[in-house]
């Protein structure tokens, strides 16, 4: 796996989500072409098909319905998986996007 291949894949997910553009869910498909589904590489997939979804039915499905607060932990959730010293804060929607997909 290309690991820039995907960073570049988060970042036009990022600026799709947050202009609220469909195209987030065609972005998560290739996203999930290319992850595991294990460690960072699953909790990515979840994140995104999670948001993809929330996009689609207009946040109705999720607690978390402040599309700021999404777009703020797709930044964190990208930093994240770029380094191997950072942690993820403790976010409610880290919960609620892994249950959802669980």
């Amino acid at each position: 796996m290309n690991a820039d291949m995907v960073l570049g894949l988060i970042d036009e997910a990022i600026a799709a989500g947050k202009s609220g553009s469909l195209k987030l869910s065609d972005i998560y498909n290739d996203l999930d072409a290319l992850l595991e589904s294990t460690g960072k590489d699953a909790l990515i997939r979840d994140f995104f098909d999670s948001w993809a979804d929330a996009i689609n039915h207009d946040y109705m499905v999720y607690k978390e319905k402040d599309p700021k607060e999404w777009v703020e932990a797709a930044f964190e959730l990208r930093a994240w998986y770029q380094s191997e010293y950072i942690e993820l804060t403790q976010r409610d929607i880290w919960l609620e996007t892994v249950q959802k997909n669980a």
